[in-house]
């Protein structure tokens, strides 16, 4: 995603993607999830979001609002 978004530093798009699948994770959604996003009228695009189980840490978001208002953000970026 931070290859996408120019507006942000690579390190914060890093911080919104980490609470997104820290936010999926706690939903028990696994590696692999689909999102369609509208992309013009109707014209939708899917997109897999993949990712290692491995590659964050939950224990840094205690905070559930927190980490629904990041994912939020990162899932807003596509």
């Amino acid at each position: 995603m931070k290859e996408r978004v120019l507006l942000i530093s690579p390190v914060q798009c890093d911080f919104f993607v980490e609470g997104c699948l820290v936010a999926l994770s706690n939903q028990n959604h696994q590696s692999g999830v689909v999102l369609k996003v509208k992309v013009e009228g109707d014209e939708q695009e899917t997109f897999e979001l993949i990712w290692d189980k491995h590659s964050f840490l939950s224990s840094g978001w205690q905070e559930s609002r927190d980490v629904v208002e990041n994912g939020a953000i990162a899932i807003a970026f596509f």
